[in-house]
């Protein structure tokens, strides 16, 4: 996400920027929760968890350096899991009002953005595009969906 702002873009975020001191075991986001931030690890491990049936399964272990939650911030949609600490440590949270004066002052911004969320949620599928012409105008159609959905949520839409 961070990847396709400058720098000056990427140092107006760091006011925004709230710190949290999380303790091993505690939940930080719950699947279906509404949402609207994300999340960078300074320290320490998640889990990434989801529910099936009753049950909750793992699907990813965060460590720090990555990130979570990116789809609620640019979406507003609910969380699509819960992640929680495995061990003690801290995390960054970036509300959505940081991002938001970014994109009115550059509106090309949410295409880059969109591109780049939508790439690593389909990192798995990169082989199958690159086979399937089909595949690759689907995935540009989701990058203009998805662009659509976060120009809804953050006010972007010109009447």
């Amino acid at each position: 996400l961070l990847a396709v702002l400058s720098e000056s873009q990427r140092t107006q975020l760091v006011p925004f920027m709230v710190r949290h001191e999380v303790l091993d075991g505690a939940v930080i986001v719950d699947e279906g929760e509404d949402g609207s931030s994300m999340f960078f690890i300074l320290e320490g491990a998640c889990q990434v968890q989801v529910r099936s049936g009753p049950e909750w399964r793992e699907v990813a272990r965060l460590w720090p350096g990555d990130h979570f939650g990116e789809m609620s911030l640019l979406t507003g949609n609910p969380r699509s899991a819960r992640v929680s600490m495995v061990s003690e440590g801290v995390v960054l949270e970036l509300p959505k009002e940081a991002l938001s004066g970014l994109l009115e002052a550059s509106p090309d911004l949410l295409a880059k953005i969109s591109a780049g969320v939508l790439a690593r949620t389909e990192q798995s599928d990169a082989v199958r595009r690159r086979a399937d012409p089909h595949a690759q105008r689907e995935h540009a159609s989701r990058v203009e969906a998805l662009a659509l959905q976060m120009r809804r949520f953050f006010g972007l839409l010109r009447h």
